[in-house]
């Protein structure tokens, strides 16, 4: 068994509760062993950014990029700023596949830019195919926890 999935497991209080602090710190615990050990890992800095915590990596060996986003689900408190997104730069398409600006912690939820954006194969990020419909399903999932403000 992976030693992420008994992550909750650690996190959770006698109450049954999932205390975010320690979920957080056992992740980065995790994700850090493991980037440590690959093939040119570089530098990682850890920050809070909106309701989430990232760990963002540098390295020669590979572009910059966020290797852990976690975060607790938030109704966001502005208006999405799509001029932002629609600056952010993005291929049209990788492999042959369109992509879209992929969100780890979703808007809906309170994630921000920035850290937050990956490249998406389109028909995942929508829903428009089987997985992408299963996606979708987890995502809203995770933001039916999201506390109003």
């Amino acid at each position: 068994m992976s030693p992420y999935a008994g992550a909750v497991d650690i996190a959770r209080t006698s109450g049954g509760t999932v205390d975010f602090e320690t979920l957080t710190a056992t992740l980065t615990d995790l994700v850090m062993h493991d980037y440590r050990r690959s093939p040119g890992a570089g530098q990682v800095q850890e920050f809070s950014h909106g309701p989430a915590v990232y760990l963002f990596a540098e390295s020669s060996a590979h572009d910059a990029r966020t290797v852990l986003a976690v975060g607790r689900p938030e109704v966001p408190a502005d208006a999405r700023d799509t001029t932002y997104q629609r600056g952010y730069p993005l291929p049209e398409s990788v492999a042959g596949r369109d992509v879209d600006h992929g969100h780890f912690l979703p808007y809906s939820a309170g994630g921000l830019y920035g850290p937050n954006l990956y490249v998406q194969d389109r028909a995942l990020n929508r829903g428009w195919s089987r997985d992408g419909r299963a996606y979708r399903r987890l995502e809203r999932a995770a933001v039916s926890g999201a506390r109003e403000p």
